[in-house]
């Protein structure tokens, strides 16, 4: 995760509201390769998905 989406976090739940936030950051901070087998566009949105993911994988664990 960036250092600027990684901000998001520091003293602050792990919660949908913040998950979008670092997920807009990382729209604007993360710059994946482009190649033959993906584009930007694609890195982009894969990589955000997976922080998602993340917190929905988790969200459970985190409120115990």
């Amino acid at each position: 995760m960036c250092n600027r989406s990684r901000s998001v976090f520091n003293g602050q739940r792990l919660n949908r509201e913040n998950i979008e936030k670092a997920m807009d950051l990382i729209g604007t901070a993360f710059t994946p390769l482009s190649d033959a087998r993906s584009g930007t566009e694609f890195r982009t949105t894969v990589a955000k998905n997976l922080l998602l993911k993340f917190w929905n994988d988790t969200k459970y664990i985190m409120q115990a």
